[in-house]
């Protein structure tokens, strides 16, 4: 049991300090101790917290996904960027305003706060409301809510899920 435990806390660790330098995009060596040793204890301090396995599958199984992940939300923030700025700069400004519901597909609470998240972060989108069967989402045009229904990130954390 301790095994399993400490394999989880180094993962842990290990994603941790890795967000930490997505976060602060400096390698001066201060940086790196005070990222490692937060990361340290977060992750000791919220172990039975941070990620539970009764509700993730294990990290390294889904390491590959994780990135998929964050690429394809990168790249869902670039064209939603094109369209909101292409919305604003016409001189009629054609927003329509509205409040969508999605069905809401994911199961685990770690990967709804995910796509929460992913929907919000998205420019002309905010996430409203997630429950276990919709998600309801505030958008200023039609068309963007059309893009959230097909998004891949959805599709990705679903596979996230799945995995074992």
């Amino acid at each position: 049991m301790w095994q399993e435990r400490k394999r989880e806390i180094i993962c842990k660790i290990i994603v941790l300090f890795f967000f930490w330098l997505l976060i602060s995009w400096d390698l001066d060596w201060s940086n790196l101790l005070l990222g490692f040793f937060f990361s340290t204890v977060i992750s000791f301090v919220m172990s039975k917290e941070l990620l539970r396995a009764d509700e993730s599958p294990p990290l390294l199984l889904r390491s590959h996904l994780l990135v998929n992940f964050v690429f394809a939300l990168i790249w869902e923030v670039i064209k939603a960027n094109l369209l909101v700025a292409r919305i604003i700069l016409d001189p009629k400004l054609p927003i329509s305003p509205n409040i969508i519901e999605i069905p809401q597909k994911l199961k685990l609470p770690v990967t709804q706060a995910l796509w929460g998240n992913s929907i919000t972060l998205t420019p002309g989108t905010l996430t409203v409301d997630i429950s276990d069967e919709r998600i309801l989402v505030h958008i200023i045009d039609e068309e963007i809510g059309k893009r959230i229904q097909q998004n891949p990130v959805q599709k990705i954390l679903l596979k996230m899920e799945k995995v074992n």
